[in-house]
């Protein structure tokens, strides 16, 4: 049982730094530190040269002023994978980071009746 829970948090804690990285992305993103490109371009040319598919999305609240949104690029055999940040007014792509390595965190849950 304290091996199911201690697993739990060090996921939870991975999850919270993936989310912090990602904020921070964010927050010191500028086109100095990154390479940006057409949408288009920039999407074909992951698909292309590095496998990598559109995995995850993320929007801004509705009633933000945020004109962007990230997404996350994945390769289903490699793992590499790619964190792009899209801006709407000029329909720009602009790559953030990326590894040869990344894993699904999502917890399952449990069917009813199996042990812990």
């Amino acid at each position: 049982m304290w091996r199911s829970i201690v697993k739990t948090l060090k996921q939870e804690k991975e999850i919270l730094f993936v989310a912090g990285v990602a904020f921070f992305s964010l927050m010191f993103s500028s086109d100095a530190f990154s390479q940006c490109g057409p949408a288009k371009s920039v999407d074909e040319f992951l698909k292309n040269s590095h496998g990598e598919v559109q995995k995850w999305a993320g929007f801004p609240d509705k009633n933000s002023e945020q004109d962007r949104i990230m997404f996350l690029y994945e390769n289903p055999k490699t793992k590499a994978w790619s964190l792009i940040i899209y801006t709407l007014d000029n329909n720009t792509y602009c790559f953030l980071a990326g590894g040869d390595k990344s894993t699904d965190m999502l917890i399952k849950p449990r069917a009813k009746g199996t042990a812990s």
